[in-house]
């Protein structure tokens, strides 16, 4: 079981239903969520005779919850008749063990609810004559107090609620009652008064929610795709379950080699459409108005729907849980303090959001439409936020209400912002198909529209923008700020070659012509910002002797002031690492990440590449821990900006694998390479499948190794480049644990190209590779003398924990000192570094190979399932099947066999 299922299972119990692995997931049934908190509390209530409250929203899964406590309460009551009735306990004329339940709820299409009958007394509970809402009826004769099941006992009105509720105070009926949004009056005095347990049912979390949807699926999905569906869903099984089946239904949430990949959701499925619409028919004029206003503006500002909503009914949608008023409660944290003091609201969940939008009839939408702007007319466009700004202009497009250039811009680059790529193109298309103001602004909507094609995966489409944009830069005078509009035509043109052609000179060429093509009297400024943008060039290209000492004075010039030259950080910090100034690489990382926060609402990307940059560092440093507390980071959080294209997966893989737990580390990379197999709009395709090959190699999968091998080396470069000595490295280690005879001389060859490059620290990796594959193989070489005196040589120049213990090993190795070998091995494990130790074999499988390689580090059976989230039993059983096959009887002795 991987962290993720064990942290869901805590607190929920996912009970796949039974079907063939045949059957498509679009139709295979879907597994049942057993909350186990509330339904204990709802069987303890029941076991002491009291009435239970079953709170919350729509979908939550209130009904199947009573459904199972009643039938395991059932079973319970059946049983102890059975038992007693055995042993002569019971009279034969005792109650029935089944309860009596009585059915509450449903529309009454007959308008008119006479009586409330209670079988055991008699009574006749009179109602006042008044519009119908409910039909309560008791369909037996009974001989104890009628337990009551409510369902939805928010919709009964006021007559019939209280004379349930007085039923229940006479202790003549016990009530199991679901209610949604905050239970009223008379319910909310039943348990202010101790006389019903209040269960209050939550949506589930981003773990438990990938867990479930893993468990429907019968197989992993993707990181990005988990989390994309806990986003919109906010973890409400009803649309949790209604999304996954039509997202497969129709094709937007595939299967990729045993991973399944969702980037992009789909419109709401015809099931959640009739759904709401019955939802919707509930609810008075007024109310639906609101409600429909609310889905198609948000987040709109309170003070927005002055005048156009009346405040009690919005504070009655509050009160149901259909909106919510405040920030987004997908990304809460230190971010959300400075926003707005004055609220705004949306609709909760977002999908339910998409149906009511959906189910608003075109005519409807512009008559609303004229109602906001008119309301809107004093308010300040510029104060929207990226996402009320977006949604604004998409509504007006869907109503064919014209909108300004100027704003058509403002909403692309929110798009952008919000990683919203394909809302960019729609906007920018539109924008295209009318006027907007100039050839300056058209240039500008076809330069944002190629960005959004090429963060959508059609580089095709963004060039055909770009050569639009060029021949309008060339044939017109776009104003003054004609010069930046090239100035950003070089740049994306830059990134298409750089990022899809992996041709990073072409890139450079292309700013180095507009760098000399400017004249003495061109603004100082505009040099400045070619340059810099040059540099960043140099460092995404790995091109670090050229790029580290002049992006550190660019940064010091500016004071980390400027967004553009901050873009310097990320490319500089891996450049420090890599020639082995780790500490200045952390020490820049923690400073550009603070200077970061000042640009986060514009330039959120920024915090996003320190801190995937600073991840790796502290993993090259030996800093396991200062890794995951990075990786421990929501992604979109704080920095309101998802970190997309599987760095995040990617990042679990490593993590997991320098915790030696490679099981863990192969899946989140297979997750990784399905996301990249839909969408690598940067290139890390290659870094990614190293990562797994590595892994693959270290569980003894050959087959899935090699074919990693084989891509990462034919892959381009592309942003890999900025660590390809990394990427080489993991090449190196893969061989080791396949293996390979030809791995020595990979490791020397790589050593050489790192010291050719001034990268030391992965000079002293490599170096310390070569003497362990020749300790490996058996066969040390008479050039271990030399090549560990040049190890020591660059350990003295690299800075962090795990340089050390680098060179501590390879001077155990190289004596042939087989304790310290061990001791300093596991000095390497506590610093992330897992290398081939014990004999592999084709006899052992891919658990038993990894519960020996953590033996043989050390770790006690209980640190080993701690680790694996197994049983101590269970790993001591693969440890003795591990001796039997390798011939061993100790955890010693294991540490003593080397291939």
């Amino acid at each position: 079981m991987s962290e993720l299922a064990e942290r869901a299972a805590s607190s929920i119990r996912l009970a796949p239903a039974s079907s063939p692995a045949s059957v498509p997931a679009a139709v295979r049934p879907w597994p049942s969520v057993d909350r186990l908190g509330p339904r204990r509390a709802v069987l303890a209530a029941l076991a002491e005779s009291r009435s239970v409250l079953v709170v919350g929203s729509a979908g939550v899964g209130k009904t199947h919850l009573l459904d199972v406590a009643l039938g395991e309460w059932s079973a319970a009551r059946r049983a102890v008749t059975d038992q007693a009735a055995a042993v002569a306990l019971v009279p034969a004329q005792a109650a029935h063990p089944e309860p009596a339940v009585v059915t509450v709820g449903g529309h009454d299409d007959f308008g008119a609810l006479t009586t409330l009958w209670h079988g055991s007394s008699g009574r006749l509970v009179e109602r006042p004559v008044q519009q119908a809402g409910h039909v309560v009826r008791v369909h037996h004769d009974l001989t104890e107090p009628v337990l009551l099941r409510v369902e939805d006992a928010h919709l009964l009105d006021a007559a019939a609620a209280e004379a349930l509720v007085s039923l229940v105070r006479d202790g003549e009926v016990r009530v199991l009652a679901t209610l949604r949004g905050t239970p009223s009056s008379p319910w909310s005095e039943l348990w202010k008064d101790g006389i019903a347990e209040r269960v209050d049912l939550g949506t589930l979390d981003p773990a438990q929610t990938q867990a479930l949807v893993e468990t429907a699926l019968g197989g992993p999905v993707t990181g990005e795709t988990g989390r994309r569906i806990w986003l919109h869903t906010l973890g409400n099984p009803f649309y949790v379950r209604e999304l996954v089946r039509h997202e497969v239904a129709c094709g937007a949430l595939v299967e990729r080699h045993g991973v399944w990949v969702g980037l992009i959701g789909a419109e709401p499925g015809q099931r959640v459409l009739d759904t709401v619409a019955r939802d919707l028919e509930r609810l008075d004029g007024p109310t639906r108005d609101a409600l429909e206003l609310v889905a198609l503006a948000e987040p709109v500002p309170v003070t927005t729907l002055d005048g156009l909503v009346d405040g009690t009914v919005l504070d009655d949608l509050a009160h149901r849980g259909l909106v919510v008023r405040g920030t987004d409660p997908a990304h809460p944290g230190p971010g959300a303090l400075d926003q707005p003091l004055s609220p705004t609201v949306r609709l909760t969940p977002p999908a339910f959001a998409d149906a009511v939008r959906v189910l608003v009839p075109h005519d409807r939408r512009r008559q609303l439409f004229a109602l906001v702007r008119t309301a809107r007319s004093g308010f300040r466009s510029d104060h929207e936020s990226p996402a009320a700004l977006l949604r604004s202009v998409l509504w007006a497009l869907e109503c064919d209400v014209h909108q300004s250039g100027e704003r058509l811009l403002r909403a692309m680059r929110a798009a952008i912002l919000l990683s919203r790529p394909e809302a960019a193109v729609q906007v920018g298309s539109a924008a295209l198909r009318q006027t907007v103001g100039g050839p300056g602004p058209r240039v500008d909507v076809l330069l944002l529209r190629a960005e959004a094609w090429r963060l959508v995966g059609a580089p095709e489409r963004s060039a055909a923008d770009l050569l639009e944009a060029s021949e309008r830069l060339a044939k017109d005078d776009t104003g003054t700020d004609h010069r930046l509009r090239q100035i950003r035509l070089a740049e994306q043109t830059a990134d298409l070659h750089q990022f899809h052609d992996d041709d990073s000179d072409e890139s450079l060429d292309l700013i180095d012509q507009f760098l000399d093509e400017l004249g003495e009297d061109d603004d100082a400024a505009l040099r400045s910002a070619l340059a810099v943008r040059r540099l960043v060039r140099l460092g995404t290209g790995g091109r670090f002797t050229e790029s580290i000492e002049p992006s550190l004075a660019a940064l010091k010039a500016a004071g980390y002031r400027s967004p553009s030259v901050l873009a310097l950080a990320a490319p500089a910090v891996f450049g420090l690492a890599q020639t082995g100034r780790i500490s200045e690489a952390i020490a820049l990382g923690s400073r550009s990440l603070r200077a970061a926060e000042v640009h986060e609402r514009e330039h959120p990307w920024l915090g996003s590449n320190i801190l995937a940059a600073q991840f790796l560092v502290h993993l090259w440093a030996g800093d396991v821990a200062a890794a995951e507390r990075i990786a421990a980071v929501p992604p979109g959080g704080d920095w309101g900006y998802a970190t997309k294209y599987s760095t995040d997966g990617t990042g679990r893989g490593l993590i997991a694998a320098a915790r030696g737990l490679w099981s863990d580390a192969m899946a989140e990379h297979r997750a990784a390479a399905a996301t990249l197999g839909v969408l690598d709009p940067y290139g890390l395709t290659e870094f990614a499948a190293a990562a797994g090959a590595v892994s693959a190699a270290a569980l003894g999968d050959r087959s899935t190794a090699l074919q990693l091998m084989e891509l990462a080396r034919r892959a381009p470069h592309r942003a890999s480049a900025m660590v390809e000595s990394d990427l080489r490295l993991m090449l190196v280690d893969a061989g080791l644990w396949l293996q390979q005879p030809t791995v020595r001389a990979e490791a020397l060859a790589l050593a050489r190209w790192c010291a050719e490059r001034g990268l030391r620290r992965t000079e002293l990796e490599a170096l310390h590779r070569v003497l362990l594959a020749g300790h490996l193989q058996g066969t040390p070489d008479p050039t271990d003398a030399a090549v560990l005196v040049r190890l020591q040589q660059v350990g003295d120049l690299v800075s962090g924990s795990r340089a050390a213990a680098l060179v501590a090993h390879a001077v155990a190795v190289v004596a042939g000192d087989g304790e310290l070998v061990a001791v300093a091995s596991r000095d390497l494990n506590a610093r992330g570094l897992w290398l081939p130790s014990v004999r592999p074999s084709a006899r052992l499988t891919a658990r038993e190979r990894e519960i020996a390689g953590l033996a043989a580090a050390g770790l006690s059976s209980r640190a080993i399932a701690d680790r694996l989230t197994l049983s101590v039993r269970t790993v001591d059983s693969h440890l003795s099947r591990v001796f039997a096959k390798l011939g061993v009887t100790s955890r010693a002795q294991l540490r003593d066999l080397r291939d």
